[in-house]
């Protein structure tokens, strides 16, 4: 080797020579191999779930404890002790499920349109401040003699099955005069749809400018001053 060294010529591994002094190619020690497979197997197991654990009374009033422990991919059989549970849920003394009650019937009022309250003519009958506020209208009184002013034609217009009573279509149309409302909004308020509203609405504001066009909206001057002398 060192005559080869010294006559210039370099030292060449054989063709069929294989390294193994790298570290990339040393087999992973015993150790490794055993946490490696431990790893595996805890990741295949089933992982526990932990629920609360409510406790149940029964007549001998002994508590009855439900598991806390379940298997995710496991069959859950339902025991007897679950049953009664169930049935004691289900059908609770009047002591006890008198507030259950109460909220079912408001989630109930809540969730069903016929249960809420519609806008009506007959809210205002003694409220007159509300009716001022939504209509400019003194009073109730002052409101229906405003309808009787309009004579017999009222009936004969266009007919709203969801909105019949043409006393609360007038109604309609001073709130969206008086406030300006959107129509979203007020078919909220009478549970109608929109595209109601706006019937009623351009219904209305028609026959009222037919109506009401023959009034004088231009007094004189004579008139002008004794209001201004008040």
């Amino acid at each position: 080797m060192l005559n080869v060294f010294l006559s210039g010529e370099r030292a060449r591994l054989k063709k069929t020579a294989v390294p193994s002094i790298f570290d990339f190619n040393k087999p992973p020690s015993t150790a490794a191999v055993s946490r490696a497979e431990r790893y595996k197997d805890r990741s295949l197991l089933p992982k526990p779930v932990t629920v609360a654990s409510p406790q149940v009374h029964d007549p001998g009033n002994e508590p009855v404890v439900m598991d806390t422990e379940l298997i995710l991919g496991a069959e859950v059989d339902v025991a007897d002790g679950d049953e009664q549970l169930c049935e004691l849920t289900e059908e609770e003394p009047a002591s006890t499920g008198g507030c259950k009650q109460q909220d079912a019937a408001v989630q109930c009022s809540l969730l069903c349109p016929d249960a809420l309250h519609r806008f009506s003519h007959k809210d205002f009958v003694n409220d007159s401040s509300a009716l001022r506020f939504y209509t400019s209208f003194e009073n109730y009184q002052h409101l229906l003699l405003f309808f009787a002013i309009l004579g017999p034609a009222v009936n004969e217009l266009r007919h709203f099955p969801s909105l019949p009573d043409v006393l609360d279509q007038l109604l309609l149309t001073m709130i969206k005069l008086r406030l300006g409302k959107d129509d979203a909004e007020l078919a909220y308020m009478f549970q109608i749809s929109r595209s109601t509203v706006s019937s009623i609405f351009v219904t209305w504001t028609n026959f009222l400018y037919f109506q009401l066009k023959e009034l004088n909206l231009w007094p004189d001057g004579q008139v002008i001053k004794y209001c201004c002398l008040l």
